[in-house]
């Protein structure tokens, strides 16, 4: 956004610089509303950054991401703020980041039993990272790697969703199966009946029943 530098950002949300780039441009939200099918409360609270007013994070994303389109402003540097301010939940809310931070100073004094318990202690953290990076590793559920749409792209009401996960995995695209070919890839159609912002949502699950879920916004234009 070249009418911001960095300083200026590190004091502002989302929300003012959202609302100041829209002032600039003599919008109302109203016509906002109209021009984005961005509910009128949806924008209010996310002007106001009442975050826990407003769907998921991604949709959230999506907003701003509307925003930059529709007023012609780079909107990266808006979603950094996002990212500095909140964090994603498990649910995929957003969840205000509060930092807390503790100085502990304290005088240590070397000797041999010290050192020896410092080196053992050592050891068994690298065993037990070592065993427990593996265990990881066994547990991870199957990756998903989104080839098309693109995020938050502008599609028509047919769109062919494609990716890459893992051969054994079983896939479904908003709740419907999909068949899978032996490297991975995976297809299917999506088909909408309203225009707007939408979520493609893809699940994988692997023969151990472990599941990953992407979710992608597109924007839906007929």
């Amino acid at each position: 956004m070249t009418t911001h530098n960095r300083e200026y950002l590190l004091t502002q949300t989302v929300g003012d610089l959202l609302q100041k780039e829209r002032h600039v441009r003599q919008m109302s939200l109203e016509k906002l509303a109209e021009l984005t099918h961005i509910k009128l409360e949806y924008l209010e609270n996310l002007e106001a950054n009442r975050f826990n007013l407003l769907p998921a994070a991604v949709f959230v994303r999506g907003y701003i991401k509307l925003y930059g389109q529709i007023l012609g402003f780079d909107y990266q540097p808006l979603l950094a703020v996002l990212r500095r301010d909140f964090k994603e939940g498990v649910k995929g809310q957003l969840i205000s980041r509060q930092f807390t931070r503790s100085l502990i100073r304290s005088k240590w004094r070397l000797t041999p039993r010290l050192i020896t318990g410092a080196s053992l202690a050592t050891l068994i953290a690298v065993v037990l990272g070592y065993i427990l990076f593996r265990w990881y590793q066994l547990l991870q559920p199957p990756q998903i790697k989104l080839l098309s749409p693109m995020d938050n792209q502008v599609v028509s009401a047919q769109v062919l969703v494609e990716g890459q996960t893992q051969p054994d995995a079983i896939v479904t695209i908003n709740g419907s199966p999909v068949s899978l070919q032996a490297t991975g890839y995976f297809s299917g159609q999506v088909t909408y009946v309203t225009e707007g912002l939408a979520l493609i949502r893809v699940e994988a699950r692997d023969a151990r029943g472990k599941v990953t879920t992407l979710e992608q916004p597109v924007y839906v234009k007929f």
